[in-house]
């Protein structure tokens, strides 16, 4: 059509004027470029002010808050409204938003209400709002005659149906699932937390808490013990491993056992009781399911225990759990219902705690959902020792002896011998007979207060570093398992090391640990052994770490009257000293620590013992000693006449370091004791002609020097001792003029 002319559509008779009239009125010109723009106008991308109308032509409205923009409503919505009605459409409006579903199950036409249908979708919701946009858009899309009733997915019981479906799988009246509204699709849904590895071994300390702990006889059959084998479900057999999972099996299964579900702080959410607590063996169609393996119940008892629980809908809705872990031998709170299977918040009273299982990250619990927990808890004779320190120095091997003396526990398996089967503490092994220690006098010992104490005949003496004391003022529970503690510094502790942690209060309260991680003010431990009064809480700690069994030798202190400095002699002035007794706590904790103090004369001013020497023979001179407020260092000596040349050194009464040895010594040291205290000691070889025998000290102003003018101050002596020997050993203390001597420790194997 040529826009450009216009043309009258009169009969071939009609005159001039006639065709002149109506080709004026003729508007194509104007008109034909606009009709040529309409022409599959709605088929190109329109402007987006005419999108709004295009909408509600296309009946598109009802879609409209599940897309951003309304192009996208045009692109997505005319082949859904195409298919509207049919499977495919249900397909497309669930993948607008990123879901999918991998079964739609139609009700069979036998029912009354064949019209529902159902979807499974292809994953648990990652947001439970999420369902009430897949129920819009579902309804939207389903066909005039059905009705989208219900959505699963991992957890899905049917409703029962007579004649068609079973009782044990089935719910009388109704599917699961709940609905968030009046009149909305029921929704089911479930996900599954196995224990990490599936499994978790429980150990002596777990079985001691419950009550429930007989020592595994390994490879050989259990004696005659004092458990019930009347007991049912006990039955006999000729491996001592399965007999002694199956002794306590019977002694597990009768305790409660519930699930304890827990926030990132730690606090808890609350506690679901389990569902399934069974001993249980593999079996290819097994009821019950862990990793990829199954189970069944057994009857008899074995060394694996299947525990289950599952939250009901809305049981935590909306709390971010975790972790979770299991608690046996809890009780209900006063007021519960007997068959209750929820407590919400910390109500379970008592328990004993085991694992500690996570679950992934950005789990949310909902209303729609119930979440499965499940795992094994395994009664394994070879690894029930497993964080037991004695345990680890022994490992898995099924014969052998573990002596721990710095945990003070010992673990002995002897498969020949089943009654020889004990995991025990070092007075418990020399009660018993099964150690022999002999030491026929008393002996010094640093204790786990961090002071030398004394330790009685024939008792094996267990020491700790006094260096290592650090102090906790928070408030910790008694109780055996990872504990976090905070301390004060001063100290590092190594991981791997036994430490005990004493109530200030009250010493007869403590606990044996071993350090896992320390952080700053922050140290992680794992306590395996609980003193008897070890009950309840204590606000106020003494920690130290643990050094073991401490074996000497036979030594004598040659030096009389050693820890009364007074009674030791002086040089004459400008040399001379004079001595405050018991003027400051000692490192046994006594107030027996004297006060040696500098003339104002212009000297050295020593403080001196002679003791009876031999020729030929090598001392060693040790004692403890404190800075004062001017006098911070102090010359430690050993000679006279019975020796070649004095040996001796300066050490700095605030660091520990050591001047320039004198006279060629190779033998000498200093090792900080705690409380400000410093524990020195120089050796010496006495020469053949025989002579006087001296250990002496200078207190001193510096490192280099002797030489000072005294200002009324001095320095703190405690425990000086001579003795023969290449090496010092722990202080022998004398009075009254008499040498003191320690006996020979004997330990061996009965």
């Amino acid at each position: 059509m040529n826009a450009l002319v216009r043309q009258h559509l009169l009969p071939l008779n009609s005159t001039p004027l006639e065709r002149a009239v109506s080709e004026t009125l003729d508007r194509t010109p104007e008109l034909a470029q606009g009709t040529e723009a309409l022409h599959a106008f709605k088929y190109r991308l329109p402007n987006n002010s005419i999108l709004p109308w295009l909408v509600q032509e296309y009946g598109l409205g009802p879609i409209t808050p599940y897309f951003a923009v309304l192009s996208d409503v045009i692109a997505h919505g005319i082949p859904w409204s195409r298919q509207k009605g049919t499977p495919k459409a249900i397909e497309q409006a669930l993948d607008w938003l990123r879901y999918a579903y991998t079964t739609l199950d139609e009700a069979p036409t036998r029912r009354r209400r064949w019209h529902l249908f159902a979807l499974e979708l292809d994953r648990f919701w990652d947001r439970e709002s999420d369902l009430d946009i897949i129920e819009a858009v579902g309804r939207l899309s389903q066909p005039a005659r059905s009705e989208f009733f219900r959505g699963w997915h991992g957890y899905d019981v049917r409703g029962l149906e007579w004649s068609y479906s079973r009782l044990g799988d089935s719910i009388v009246g109704d599917s699961s699932g709940v609905r968030l509204h009046d009149g909305g699709v029921k929704w089911s849904f479930g996900r599954v937390h196995e224990m990490t590895g599936g499994s978790t071994d429980l150990t002596m300390r777990h079985l001691q808490d419950l009550g429930v702990w007989t020592m595994p006889t390994g490879s050989g059959a259990l004696g005659w013990g004092a458990f019930p084998w009347d007991t049912p479900g006990l039955t006999w057999t000729s491996s001592g491993a399965e007999t002694w999972a199956q002794v306590v099996a019977t002694g597990l299964l009768p305790k409660t056992c519930w699930l304890k579900l827990k926030r990132a702080d730690g606090s808890v959410i609350g506690y679901r009781r389990a569902r399934a607590w069974h001993a249980v063996v593999p079996a290819a169609a097994g009821v019950y399911r862990v990793g990829g393996s199954r189970y069944d119940t057994s009857p008899t008892g074995t060394s694996r225990l299947y525990v289950e629980a599952m939250t009901d809908f809305g049981e935590g809705d909306g709390e971010q759990p975790a972790q979770w872990s299991v608690v046996i031998g809890g009780a209900l709170p006063a007021g519960a219902k007997p068959g209750v299977m929820w407590l919400a918040g910390d109500a379970l009273v008592g328990g004993i705690e085991i694992g500690g299982y996570a679950f992934a990250g950005g789990t949310v619990f909902g209303k729609t959902a119930r979440e499965r927990l499940r795992g094994l808890l395994r009664l394994d004779a070879g690894s029930v020792f497993d964080g037991e320190p004695a345990g680890m120095l022994l490992g898995h091997e099924a014969a052998g002896a573990a002596l721990h003396f710095a945990a003070d526990q010992h673990l002995i398996r002897d498969p020949g011998n089943p009654a020889n089967n004990k995991i025990a503490t070092t007075d418990d092994l020399i009660a018993d007979g099964t150690i022999v220690y002999a030491r026929n006098t008393p002996a010094s010992n640093w204790g786990r207060l961090g002071v030398m104490e004394t330790v009685a005949a024939n008792k094996p003496r267990l020491a700790y570093d006094p260096a290592s004391v650090v102090t906790s003022t928070s408030t910790v529970q008694f109780r055996r398992g990872k504990l976090l503690v905070p301390v004060a510094p001063g100290y590092t502790y190594t991981p791997g090391k036994i430490i005990a942690l004493t109530s200030t209060a009250d010493p007869a309260k403590w606990m044996r640990a071993t350090v896992e991680q320390h952080s700053g003010a922050v140290l992680l431990v794992d306590v395996y052994w609980l003193s008897p009064a070890a009950t309840g809480s204590a606000s106020a700690w003494t920690i130290i770490e643990s050094v073991g069994y401490l074996p000497e030798p036979f030594r004598s202190n040659l030096l009389t009257r050693s820890r009364e400095f007074e009674q030791w002699s002086s040089n004459p002035y400008p040399n001379d000293t004079s001595v405050t007794a018991d003027a400051g706590i000692a490192p046994d904790g006594t107030l027996t620590a004297d006060y040696v103090i500098p003339s104002n004369g212009n000297g050295s001013h020593y403080r001196y013992r002679t003791y009876t020497g031999a020729i030929n023979t090598a001392y060693v001179f040790s004692c403890f000693f404190k800075a004062g407020p001017t006098y911070k260092f102090v010359n430690v000596r050993l000679g006279n006449s019975g020796f070649p040349t004095d040996m001796s050194v300066i050490v700095d009464l605030t660091t520990g370091a050591i001047s320039t040895p004198l006279g060629g010594i190779t033998l000498y040291g200093a090792l900080y004791v705690g409380n400000g205290w410093w524990y020195t000691w120089v050796g010496n070889t006495s020469d053949a002609d025989g002579g006087n025998y001296v250990a002496s000290i200078v207190p001193c102003i510096s490192r280099t020097t002797t030489v000072s003018i005294g200002d009324g101050t001095g320095i703190y002596a405690w425990g000086a001792q001579v003795e023969a020997g290449t090496y010092p050993t722990s202080y022998i203390a004398t009075s009254n003029g008499a040498v003191g001597a320690r006996a020979h420790s004997t330990l061996i194997s009965a």
